[in-house]
C-alpha cells in the first residue's frame, strides 16, 4: 500500500504510508512502490517528496537513503495509547 498526501505549503508530496503486508516483506515490493512515489511526483511537476521515518526501522532507513533521501529533521513522537 502506498499513501501519497499533497502538501501544498511546501509545493511537496508526502509519502503518509508505505506498507507491505509481513509475508511478501524482503521481496523488493517496497522499492517498488517508492519508485512510484517518485516518478507520480516527477510526473505531476513536484519538487520535493518528503517522508517519516522511525529512526530504528533500519531497513527503511536503507531504502529511503538507496533512493537519494537525506535526513533533514529528527522529531519526537507522543503517543497517548488506551487500553
Amino acid at each position: 500500500m502506498l499513501l501519497l498526501c499533497e502538501v501544498p505549503e511546501w509545493a511537496a508530496w508526502d509519502v503518509a504510508y508505505v506498507g507491505v503486508v509481513p509475508e511478501a516483506r524482503g521481496g523488493g515490493y517496497g522499492r517498488e512502490l517508492m519508485h512510484k512515489a517518485l516518478s507520480e511526483a516527477r510526473a505531476d511537476g513536484v519538487a520535493r517528496l518528503t517522508l517519516s521515518v522511525d529512526v530504528r526501522n533500519r531497513r527503511a532507513w536503507k531504502l529511503y537513503t538507496d533512493l537519494g533521501f537525506k535526513p533533514q529533521d529528527r522529531r519526537e513522537v507522543f503517543l497517548a495509547i488506551w487500553r
